[in-house]
C-alpha cells in the first residue's frame, strides 16, 4: 500500500535522482531468459524442462520489486511506483503458478490470467509515469 513506500516531494531535482535511481535498478535485472519464449516452448513442445527457469525468474522479479520498494518515491509519481512495485511482484507470483504447467494445467491457466492483468498494470503504470515524466522535462518525447 503507498504508506509501505517511503515518500519525498516532488520537485525536478528529486524526480532526476529518483528517475536515475530507478534506471539502474532496472538495469541490473537479468532478462537474457525471456520468460514468455519459456512458456510458449513448453506449450508447443510439451517440453517443460525449462520450466523450472521461471522459479529463478519468479525470484528476480520479486527481489526487483523489494528494490524498488526501499528507495525514495517523489509524491507525484507515488501512485506509478506502487502500481509497478505490486506488478512486478505479482508476475512473479504468476511464475510460480505457471511453472506448475506439467502438473497442474489449472494452476497454470490461472497464472496465466495473473500475469495478464499484472503486466497490464506495469503496462499504464509506465505510460502513465512516461507522460509525467516528459511534463517535467526528466525525459524528452
Amino acid at each position: 500500500s503507498i504508506k509501505d513506500i517511503s515518500q519525498t516531494k516532488t520537485t525536478q531535482s528529486y524526480l532526476k535522482s529518483y528517475f536515475n535511481t530507478v534506471s539502474s535498478i532496472v538495469s541490473s535485472y537479468d532478462d537474457s531468459i525471456e520468460e514468455i519464449t519459456l512458456i510458449i516452448s513448453a506449450i508447443e513442445n510439451e517440453d517443460f524442462s525449462q520450466l523450472p527457469e521461471l522459479t529463478k525468474k519468479s525470484i528476480e522479479y520479486k527481489s526487483l520489486s523489494k528494490r524498488l520498494k526501499e528507495i525514495k518515491i517523489p509524491i507525484g509519481v507515488a501512485g506509478y511506483h506502487l502500481a509497478i512495485i505490486n506488478g512486478l511482484y505479482g508476475v512473479g507470483e504468476s511464475f510460480d503458478y505457471i511453472s506448475e504447467l506439467e502438473d497442474n494445467g489449472i494452476n497454470a491457466l490461472a497464472g496465466v490470467s495473473i500475469y495478464k492483468n499484472y503486466s497490464l498494470m506495469i503496462d499504464q503504470a509506465l505510460i502513465d509515469m512516461h507522460d509525467y515524466f516528459v511534463g517535467y522535462g526528466i525525459i524528452n518525447q
